[in-house]
């Protein structure tokens, strides 16, 4: 399942598109020019956004340039939508970071395959990169892909609640309520996440700090975190308390 951003001025060709991808379970957003279609991208950090290029209010290209000012969607597979086969369009298209175009009218196979085609790609070079080098850090704006079984998503890291053991692997909670497990351990996460954002609380725990709602004391120095979104009370051993204690009297 993917989150999916359509920005098209032409109301029958947006339902449709929208119809298309919905139909294959995943989550669309629909905007009609691209100044909502920002705003859109900044509330829902959507995984590809498709983007009909002449369109009122904001067109584009104007559009493209806006996210690519920004951290958290400057890095937003990006596909042009135009009626127009002139090339000169199009590689004005590509020079501002355009992952590809499709030129209207378009089947519903055809669209299904090239937006498909294109987000497999991106999920096959960053799992070779992770593979690659699997300690590099990542920053609170990082997105990484998770499995949900067969499919794989994008998220970012402010979407992960908490991780806790599952066995050998990891289980990461996301903000949701739904939670996936990871084949990877929690010595691996901890390697790799931020530590501005996501400490170690347990031996089997880690949280993300920007989600928990409450701090109460325990037994013996020990707290109690109680964390937004769900509800979930975690446990932090008298270890890692002091840690908790000194980066909230900060």
């Amino acid at each position: 399942m993917y989150k999916l951003l359509i920005i098209e001025d032409e109301e029958e060709i947006l339902d449709t598109f929208k119809d298309v991808f919905e139909h294959d379970g995943n989550i669309t957003y629909t905007a009609s020019n691209g100044l909502e279609g920002l705003k859109l991208a900044l509330e829902h950090t959507p995984d590809l956004i498709l983007c009909d290029i002449t369109m009122p209010v904001l067109d584009g290209f104007q559009l493209k340039k806006k996210l690519k000012e920004n951290k958290k969607t400057q890095d937003i597979p990006f596909i042009f939508l135009t009626a127009k086969t002139d090339i000169k369009i199009m590689r004005e298209g590509m020079k501002l970071g355009a992952d590809d175009y499709i030129v209207k009218p378009v089947s519903n196979k055809e669209l299904q395959k090239i937006v498909y085609d294109r987000l497999q790609r991106i999920q096959e070079l960053s799992t070779k990169i992770s593979n690659k080098n699997e300690l590099t850090k990542l920053t609170p704006e990082s997105r990484i892909i998770i499995n949900y079984g067969k499919a794989s998503k994008l998220v970012s890291l402010n979407e992960i609640l908490f991780i806790d053991v599952v066995e050998h692997y990891s289980n990461l909670n996301l903000i949701d309520g739904k939670k996936t497990v990871q084949k990877k351990s929690l010595k691996s996460w901890e390697e790799i996440l931020p530590p501005e954002t996501f400490l170690r609380v347990h031996h089997n725990t880690i949280v993300n700090l920007n989600h928990i709602d409450r701090i109460e004391p325990y037994f013996n120095g020990a707290l109690v975190l109680k964390m937004k979104y769900s509800g979930n009370t975690i446990m932090c051993s008298k270890r890692y308390s002091q840690k908790i204690k000194s980066i909230f009297k900060k």
